[in-house]
């Protein structure tokens, strides 16, 4: 499939020795949550990314030739007791969640914008608060999913009243289904 990259992201991508990062965005109501996979930290485009060594893993989306929508799976190990409250206390589903791949050059400056590899929404968080070996485990399902879900709307007046309170442009509709029309 192909992407829109820059050059320079291009000639990164095809370079033998490769100096990459596996850069992690979930937005919750409490703050964005950014996680790389490296150590300390890191700033790009005016978000802070924390490192987390090797604490990441993702069962990325795959892409394919066919319109389909794949999930994301990506594990987090390690993690502290703020970050089990996050998943635990607040309404994560459907908020924003993003995966993306930076390259830098042989002195870590970033080459260009950061490649999104994955975006979609947060579905399922499962925790596993075990002290020897906490783990956050959160599926995200790809946006596609939702531009295909049915939409439970009707073009009735009672439908129109929930966006329009007070519109009378269906107010006759039902009526009308089973009049007979003389020409």
């Amino acid at each position: 499939m192909s992407r829109d990259l820059t050059s320079n992201v291009k000639t990164a991508s095809l370079a033998a020795a490769k100096n990459i990062a596996v850069l992690m965005e979930a937005d919750f109501d409490s703050g964005s949550i950014n996680l790389f996979g490296g150590y300390g930290s890191m700033t790009i485009s005016g978000r802070t990314y924390t490192g987390s060594a090797d604490l990441i893993h993702i069962d990325p989306a795959q892409e394919t030739a066919e319109v389909q929508a794949n999930n994301a799976t990506i594990q987090l190990s390690g993690i502290q007791s703020a970050d089990i409250a996050i998943a635990l206390g607040e309404n994560y589903q459907g908020r924003p969640c993003r995966l993306k791949l930076a390259f830098f050059d042989s002195s870590n400056n970033l080459i260009a914008d950061p490649v999104t590899m994955f975006a979609g929404r947060m579905d399922v968080m499962t925790v596993n608060d075990d002290p020897a070996n906490p783990l956050i485990t959160m599926t995200a399902e790809n946006e596609f999913i939702r531009m295909m879900a049915a939409r439970h709307r009707n073009r009735t007046n009672e439908d129109q009243q929930i966006d329009y309170p007070g519109d009378k442009g269906l107010e006759f509709v039902a009526a009308m289904q089973n009049k007979t029309i003389f020409v």
